[in-house]
């Protein structure tokens, strides 16, 4: 049962692979013409260009690997009929205890 899982999450993951990846060389282009500012400008906006540009690009890298192998076990269902209990499960009923 979870080769069926963790080969649905690669299948998925392979599947939006090219739309984010287009959306984030995209919002990298944005930042593209900063490289060529000079002045006080580029001081200023340097640093954000580039932080930004790091940040999108382990975002790309968290979706490509992270995020399929978290999803796979979400899908699972126990033999005695519970809920499943993945990682995303427990992270985000860790985060709404903590809320509550």
């Amino acid at each position: 049962m979870q080769v069926f899982q963790l080969l649905g999450a690669s299948y998925s993951a392979r599947e939006i692979a090219v739309p984010v990846l287009m959306a984030t060389i995209t919002t990298l282009v944005v930042f593209f013409p900063l490289t060529f500012m000079t002045g006080m400008g580029k001081h200023l906006f340097m640093p954000l260009a580039v932080s930004a540009a790091m940040a999108l690009a382990a975002s790309y890298v968290v979706s490509r690997t992270v995020s399929p192998n978290c999803a796979a076990p979400s899908g699972r269902r126990s033999f005695d009929g519970s809920p499943p209990f993945g990682c995303i499960e427990r992270m985000s009923t860790l985060a709404f205890i903590g809320v509550a």
